[in-house]
């Protein structure tokens, strides 16, 4: 899942036709900050899916730079292998590709640790409910 890091990054993905987002508490407490500005409000019709698919508008001026922008065209990005099995054999294909991943392997990690602790969280909560409901 990707963070935005700024609100203007959230109000250029809206500008680029991103339909949804997901934002953290902190950024929404940032937005409602934002003092409202008429002059850039493009108007609510821009936002119903049907418009956005049948009037499609090219990007802002000021973001036309990115459309040039293809940060998979760098001479160090592999793109997945999707031949390999990589849970065969007990996972030696996955584990062969995080060695030669650091950054892979990094979030692979953090995923599994978030993953462990909302287990047991879950599982605490589980476990509360069910000795507050035999009382």
């Amino acid at each position: 899942m990707y963070r935005f890091q700024s609100i203007e990054e959230v109000i250029a993905a809206a500008e680029l036709g991103c339909h949804s987002v997901t934002l953290s508490p902190t950024t929404l407490k940032e937005l409602s900050s934002i003092k409202y500005n008429p002059c850039k409000d493009r108007g609510i019709e821009h936002l119903k899916t049907e418009i956005v698919n049948q009037n499609a508008t090219a990007a802002p001026e000021r973001l036309q730079h990115l459309l040039n922008t293809d940060p998979l065209a760098s001479k160090s990005f592999v793109p997945a292998r999707t031949d390999i099995d990589y849970l065969s054999d007990g996972g030696a294909e996955l584990e062969k590709a995080l060695l030669g991943d650091p950054v892979g392997s990094s979030r692979l990690q953090d995923a599994i640790t978030m993953f462990i602790g909302a287990e047991a969280a879950s599982k605490s909560l589980i476990e509360e409910f069910m000795s507050q409901s035999a009382s």
